[in-house]
């Protein structure tokens, strides 16, 4: 019986693995020592898995069922050199190399404990494979890590097949990988607007307090305070900081412990205030924090839009993201009473080195933890109605923790506050890393709104410039010069795509001007999603990629480089953001 097939978004299960059963010693011996590099075939629908050739294709002898490749050949692409000569020409003038598809064929040993189990491994084999739908035939080694590629069967086998008690089975087996070389995963990076108007990374040494912060404390005795420090408690151990770096923690009082309700502790900023009323505050962890895994006990909280210090009790106004170890709370407080805009679980507890960001712009909120390519949305919400606090007597901003019983809150390494509305350039590199034995070319997804600059290159002098983007838009800019350049991604821009009444409206308007686009036509699809905004989105586009902006492959007889491409974002805000990813690709994949 077969297992239904996984919902959308959720990884399918594997069914069925062969060889079955626990590695065994000698498989694990060889696993370890990498004398043999490993090779597995995935099936189509991601159910079956068959560990074909190196450690993994090593069966229990009293369990033999496998799938086992004896010989291989065709593991490196084909390719064709182009190049012309003149009529008068000695030789001829090369142009360049292409690679043909990857055409694999493998000796393949089928074999069970009885002739029964063999056929049941062989309808599994051929039933892992199709003609239309790609499988991963992948290779891993310590040396290189893990390559694959998706293969198609290409042909039928050719080899005669019995259907009796002969055991094992052999023939030869084709497979075809029309991407023609073998990948491994991207390399990615991101770049996006920082809004550190205002920073403190608690470099000071305070027995009690934060140096610069208006700090109130729910109870008295509080059972505890907090204070900066250039070392972390560990065990009873006191660590050094790395970088002679400090963080603002918590410290238990002694002669106050802790109720079982805790303390909160609300630190409003003296220095920053906003221009607007929209801002992006974030913090970035120290520490773990304390409690029961997936128990919410300690919270670390991030407060935004509250009255300058001195002019009200710090906690009383304002809005507050309360994180632990279990959920995330968004709420506002007027006049000291909370109302929740929303709370959603956590997958994963907060960790050291990691940054955790609001950003509001209106009434629009949006939580975000990470940084860079690593950055994922917590939660966004638009706020019904217009209670919570706002306006040029609310443009303060702090942080806060609760503490509980034998629970202290995550130290702080760094705090860090901005206007979400300063759109000045802002520019840097994008790291790039490229494993693979060919040129990379990298895919950017821009994320509006803004001007996008992209360097042609690594070290580029050169700029691609894309934009402006609107806010919410997002667009897909590929470098590779042989492929299509750039898809707007936010828009539904062919008709096999549109909803069933953008179909109508598009039939309409092209049968009403004759078929001819015009900027009044372009202008109502853009209004109901039909088109970009902005019309053709190859208008947006200045400048073209060439081959210079490829990532160049290890060297043969070095380590792998690191490569930096210059970005800027113009006229953005929190919502802009360059998002890079590249594609290793090998000849021979270990």
């Amino acid at each position: 019986m077969t297992a239904p097939p996984a919902p959308t978004g959720q990884w399918p299960t594997v069914v069925k693995r062969y060889p079955a059963g626990p590695i065994t010693p000698a498989a694990a011996y060889y696993l370890l020592t990498d004398k043999v590099p490993l090779m597995n075939y995935r099936s189509w629908d991601d159910t079956c898995v068959f560990g074909v050739y190196g450690a993994l294709a090593i069966y229990d002898r009293l369990a033999p069922e496998s799938v086992q490749v004896t010989d291989m050949k065709g593991l490196v692409p084909p390719w064709q050199n182009i190049s012309q000569k003149g009529s008068s020409q000695d030789g001829e003038t090369y142009i360049t190399s292409l690679y043909d598809p990857c055409q694999v064929d493998l000796t393949v040993r089928i074999r069970g404990r009885d002739g029964k189990w063999t056929r049941r491994v062989q309808r599994d084999w051929i039933a892992s494979w199709d003609a239309i739908k790609p499988g991963e035939l992948s290779w891993w080694s310590q040396d290189l890590g893990r390559w694959w590629a998706k293969v198609r069967w290409q042909k039928a086998m050719a080899d005669k097949l019995t259907g009796g008690n002969e055991l094992p089975q052999s023939f030869v087996w084709s497979a075809i990988a029309y991407d023609a070389f073998w990948r491994s995963y991207d390399s990615t990076d991101a770049f996006s607007y920082t809004y550190d108007h205002a920073t403190d990374n608690f470099n000071s040494v305070t027995s009690s307090g934060l140096n610069g912060w208006t700090i109130h404390y729910s109870n008295n005795p509080a059972g505890g305070w907090l204070y900066e420090s250039n070392t972390l408690d560990v065990l009873g151990i006191p660590l050094v900081l790395p970088n002679n770096g400090g963080m603002a923690q918590w410290a238990n009082d002694p002669n106050n412990p802790l109720t079982i309700t805790g303390t909160d502790a609300v630190a409003i900023n003296n220095a920053f205030t906003s221009a607007t009323d929209d801002q992006v505050v974030s913090v970035t962890l120290g520490s773990i924090q304390g409690g029961v895994l997936f128990i919410d006990q300690a919270f670390n909280d991030i407060w935004l839009r509250t009255p300058p210090p001195g002019s009200s009790t710090p906690g009383q106004e304002g809005v507050r993201l309360r994180f632990g170890w279990g959920t995330a709370r968004l709420s506002y407080f007027v006049g000291g009473v909370e109302t929740v805009l929303r709370e959603v679980p956590i997958i994963w507890p907060p960790m050291p080195n990691e940054t955790w960001t609001v950003i509001c712009s209106g009434r629009t909120w949006v939580v975000q933890r990470g940084q860079g390519s690593s950055m994922s949305t917590v939660m966004a919400v638009n706020e019904i109605g217009a209670e919570s606090p706002m306006g040029p007597g609310n443009r303060s901003a702090g942080m806060g923790v609760h503490a509980a019983l034998d629970a202290p809150p995550a130290g702080i390494l760094t705090w860090a506050a901005g206007d979400n509305n300063i759109t000045e350039e802002q520019a840097g590199l994008l790291s790039r890393v490229n494993m693979g034995d060919q040129p990379m070319y990298d895919r950017f997804t821009l994320f509006g709104p803004g001007t996008f600059n992209i360097g042609n290159g690594p070290n580029a002098t050169e700029f691609v410039t894309v934009g402006p983007l609107l806010d919410g838009q997002v667009v897909h800019i590929r470098t590779d010069p042989r492929r299509r350049e750039i898809t707007d991604i936010t828009s539904r821009v062919t008709t096999s795509q549109l909803t069933a009444s953008q179909q109508q409206l598009d039939a309409f308007l092209s049968l009403a001007i004759g078929n001819n686009q015009s900027a009044l036509k372009t202008a109502i699809e853009s209004l109901f999603g039909i088109t970009p905004p902005q019309g053709n989105i190859n208008t947006l586009v200045n400048g073209k990629f060439s081959d210079a902006s490829a990532i160049p492959p290890k060297p043969v007889g070095g380590p792998v480089k690191t490569y930096e491409v210059p970005v800027s974002i113009t006229g953005g805000n929190a919502n802009s953001k360059i998002l890079v990813a590249g594609t290793p690709l090998r000849r021979f994949p270990y």
